[in-house]
């Protein structure tokens, strides 16, 4: 009894020092020859054990790890897993923000945004010319106030407008079920606060095109604030109006362009902003709004491969791969 207890550790330690893993296992040399002394009839009288033992590994030892581990998981290591894992996706979501950040960014420097700016250039030279007669309308030099002024309403309206279609929009990026409308509601809400942060970034700036106009509540005296290039509530707007415009038409462009347009037309009015402020914020929401729209389709192409090849006969062939 006690030698097959011997014999027994004795091939428990063969099988350990020849390192037992995965679902096959393979002795080396010195390994399989101590296993072929006991295995021999004439040299070993435990031959028949060391059978026994060969079929008890052959049976027993042959299982999936993973089998094992996931029959006995505990509790806490369901948790544990069940945290990586969750871990694992916020991290994805995360690398997966900054590169988009990182391509629009990288999109506005191109030749649509060059487009935009030159075509939008001579504008707004001759608004800067005209700012200051329009005003006039507004704006009475002689008793420093305001004259000719909508309904407060329409301020207070102009200024939370763009909440609707924010919103609105914004709820594609999780309910959408077509692609392209979930990416760009996604891509929306992701340059939104760049659009902010970057006007506000422009509105530290102190030079005259950035004075804001004449008004009895906002000007103290002869002095002027400064803050008024470019116009924020617009930028926000044209990014809307642009970014969906361009990629679903007139059904999209015309309401939210109406908003933008109210939204101009009111802050001129009311004093906010001169007509040029308005139109350097259109300016740079729509240079935002395509640097998101290419991004779109950088996204949508990453989910399509298309190709073109050779059969064996010499017929050319295509192929789509779409990944979901």
């Amino acid at each position: 009894m006690v030698k097959k207890q011997l014999n027994y550790v004795f091939i428990c330690l063969v099988l350990i020092s020849n390192g037992i893993s995965g679902s096959q296992w393979q002795p080396s040399g010195a390994a399989q020859h101590m296993l072929d002394w006991y295995a021999a009839p004439s040299l070993c009288p435990q031959s028949s054990f060391m059978q026994s033992s060969q079929a008890l590994y052959d049976t027993s030892l042959k299982v999936d790890i993973s089998e094992l581990t996931r029959s006995h998981c505990t509790p806490q290591l369901k948790r544990r897993r069940k945290n990586h894992s969750a871990s694992n996706v916020f991290g994805e979501i995360v690398s997966t923000a900054v590169k988009d950040i990182l391509l629009l960014h990288k999109n506005l420097f191109t030749w649509n945004s060059f487009k935009v700016i030159t075509a939008m250039f001579p504008i707004y030279v001759a608004a800067r010319m005209v700012d200051e007669k329009l005003q006039r309308c507004f704006y009475d030099a002689r008793t420093k106030k305001n004259i000719n002024q909508p309904p407060s309403w329409c301020h207070d309206v102009a200024k939370t407008s763009i909440a609707v279609p924010l919103v609105v929009l914004g709820l594609d990026a999780f309910l959408a079920k077509d692609n392209d409308k979930r990416w760009t509601g996604q891509i929306m809400l992701l340059g939104m606060p760049f659009v902010i942060w970057t006007k506000k970034l422009v509105k530290q700036l102190q030079f005259d095109a950035c004075l804001r106009p004449w008004h009895e509540k906002l000007t103290c005296g002869s002095e002027r604030s400064f803050g008024g290039f470019p116009s924020g509530h617009m930028a926000q707007a044209l990014y809307m109006a642009v970014l969906y415009g361009t990629r679903y038409g007139p059904r999209y462009a015309l309401p939210l362009g109406g908003i933008a347009a109210f939204i101009g037309t009111t802050f001129v009015a009311c004093n906010r902003h001169y007509l040029s402020q308005i139109i350097a914020g259109g300016v740079f929401g729509s240079i935002y709004a395509l640097a998101a729209s290419k991004l779109v389709d950088q996204k949508l192409a990453d989910h399509v491969k298309l190709g073109i090849s050779v059969d064996d006969a010499g017929h050319p062939s295509f192929s789509a791969k779409v990944r979901w």
